[in-house]
């Protein structure tokens, strides 16, 4: 038998051959996708042009964890703020509030607990001839 050739490819999730590559693997990883796949990778990584090797970048997986951390930290907080400000906008599109002044808001509360507020005891009739 003989021997086959050997080439080196990338992995199937991208690499960090390019500037836009780069930054769409790092997006990626950002949001805990795959993201220790891609640390092993890197950590194999060696000097361009040379065979990957065990460990041959032995700071990428602290680069890694550091930026999960903190890339995932800045997208949860980002999806959150997000969240929380479209369902505002909804309820003061629903409510009405969205154009409203802040007078007419104050308007609108009042009259709202006014609506909603119970008295706790019934008012005496008034006698006939207007006397207390």
């Amino acid at each position: 038998g003989g021997v086959d050739p050997r080439e080196w490819r990338t992995p199937p999730f991208g690499s960090f051959d390019s500037v836009p590559d780069a930054s769409l693997l790092l997006l990626e990883s950002s949001s805990l996708e795959g993201w220790t796949d891609v640390m092993r990778w890197a950590s194999d990584s060696g000097e361009p042009g040379r065979a990957p090797s065990e460990g041959g970048t032995p700071w990428a997986p602290a680069f890694f964890v550091l930026w999960v951390m903190l890339g995932g930290f800045f997208s949860v907080n980002l999806f959150v703020g997000v969240v929380v400000e479209t369902f505002s906008a909804c309820k003061k599109a629903e409510e009405g509030s969205l154009f409203m002044t802040v007078e007419q808001r104050r308007w609108v509360k009042l009259q709202t607990s006014m609506y909603l507020s119970k008295l706790h005891a019934r008012p005496a009739r008034p006698r006939e001839d207007g006397g207390g």
